[in-house]
């Protein structure tokens, strides 16, 4: 129930009460033009009575002229009754009148304030819609987050109920399936797949461009998809001819996905239940966009602008996360060698293509758990959890032949790179044991470069090559 709907019954009372009053007032302006006119006729027949009674009198003296006076005055008073009863029956008429136009202003007014309190009452149920979703909304943290409230609002909403969202990927070229109704996953009203497919989709529209609701940037409604005029998408499908209700979906100022549901053929969607999804449609775009941005700021606050690797303040958040957890973990501290010579003679922008190169292979070549950042300059430190100082070696050393494969082809010469490592227990100093992996680097410099080294147990090497 709205808020504030218990003042109907009240506001009822007096547009009633104002009515009867209005009604009574005609009940009495009637009467009292009947009561004065009935005084008059009264008082017309008096009148004619005496005027009888004196020409009687005065028959003898005066036969011929009180006669005639008589009969005037008898005429005078029949039509003072006769105007009399003309005059009582239009007075009926206004009091009936005036009673008839009582109850019609109040069913007029009664109409009016009922609309009125509709309207209101809408309002209000809109206005705490829209502030109970953008509440839901702001409490979600994830795009996933925002996928499922999409789907559990429109079950409450509308409990089976077809529909699902739709979104653009980072191309905008294609739309996918992010969120759909139970009634959508259990193959209601045409659904392209059961069993909770989520590759399977509702709609079978593939890309923004191709969806009428994305291109125009507002809601259509199509009550049959056997119309002429319905959008392709909806027909063909595998239930048979439904209605369609497509509410798009702006993320960032750019519509790049629908909000999709179907009905019955010939029953479309409600115009407040329209209403709703598309506020539902706006809030989770405001949602996502919001997402989203705090995403890419945090992606580009916690990561090397040339690399896309982390940055040293995020490694330290890494390293204080596995040791929390209680997970040790192997150092390799990496430095491509000769790296002020590729500068010198092939400029800065080769030196750059270089970082990013060797920052290529490393993610190509890394465990998903692995931790790579560039700690400045040409150095970079390795997290390599769960792995032992020997894993470790051969983990590096499989990585320095993977850097040095890689070079040579295209815009960036010929370079390689030197691996210190050292092992970190989770009661460790961090900065002491990479401070150890720093000094086997130094190490595998000075022995030649492009050679992993390890800082403990002993300063061993594991490759011969040369350095570049």
């Amino acid at each position: 129930m709205p808020r504030g709907g218990t003042s109907t019954p009240r506001l009822y009372l007096r547009v009633v009460a104002l009515g009867c009053l209005w009604c009574l007032l005609g009940i009495a302006l009637g009467t009292n033009l009947f009561v004065r006119l009935r005084a008059i006729t009264e008082s017309a027949g008096d009148l004619s009575a005496h005027t009888s009674a004196q020409a009687d009198l005065a028959l003898n003296e005066r036969a011929g002229t009180a006669a005639t006076a008589a009969a005037k005055v008898e005429d005078l008073a029949t039509v003072l009754v006769g105007q009399s009863h003309r005059i009582n029956r239009e007075a009926l008429a206004t009091g009936v009148v005036a009673f008839g136009l009582g109850i019609t202003l109040t069913v007029i007014v009664a109409r009016m304030v009922r609309r009125q309190e509709l309207a209101q009452a809408n309002d209000r149920e809109r206005q705490e819609f829209h502030s109970r979703v953008s509440d839901a909304f702001g409490m979600t943290h994830a795009d996933d987050g925002a996928y499922a409230l999409v789907t559990e609002i429109i079950d409450r909403l509308a409990p089976g109920l077809p529909a699902e969202m739709l979104l653009a990927d980072s191309s905008r070229a294609h739309l996918t399936p992010v969120a759909a109704t139970h009634a959508a996953r259990d193959g209601a009203c045409g659904v392209v797949g059961d069993g909770g497919d989520r590759s399977a989709s509702l709609c079978p529209v593939r890309s923004p461009s191709h969806c009428p609701a994305v291109r125009r940037g507002h809601a259509m409604t199509f009550s049959s998809s056997e119309d002429f005029d319905s959008c392709p998408n909806l027909r063909g499908r595998p239930g048979g001819a439904c209605s369609g209700t497509c509410v798009p979906i702006s993320i960032m100022g750019q519509h790049v996905g629908v909000l999709h549901a179907v009905t019955p053929d010939r029953h479309p969607l409600a115009p407040a239940e329209i209403e709703r999804l598309s506020i539902l449609a706006a809030k989770a775009g405001e949602r996502l966009g919001v997402l989203r941005a705090f995403a890419q700021s945090e992606h580009q606050s916690a990561r090397d602008p040339l690399t896309g690797l982390l940055n040293r303040r995020s490694l330290e958040v890494e390293v204080q996360r596995l040791q929390r957890s209680g997970c040790s973990f192997s150092i390799a501290y990496a430095d491509i060698d000769h790296f002020k010579r590729l500068n010198d003679t092939h400029g800065h922008e080769t030196g750059d293509k270089a970082l990013r190169l060797l920052s290529r292979v490393l993610r190509e070549a890394l465990r998903p758990s692995d931790v790579t950042a560039r700690w400045g300059g040409e150095e970079f430190v390795i997290l390599l959890p769960d792995l032992d100082l020997d894993t470790a070696r051969v983990t590096l050393d499989r990585l320095r032949s993977a850097v040095v494969e890689s070079t040579g082809a295209g815009h960036v010469p010929h370079f390689s790179v030197s691996f210190g490592v050292s092992y970190c227990a989770p009661e460790d100093d961090f900065f002491e044991r990479l401070a150890e992996a720093d000094s086997a680097l130094l190490a595998a410099k000075s022995a030649g470069r492009n050679r992993v080294i390890a800082a403990k147990p002993a300063m061993a090497t594991l490759t011969t090559a040369q350095a570049a």
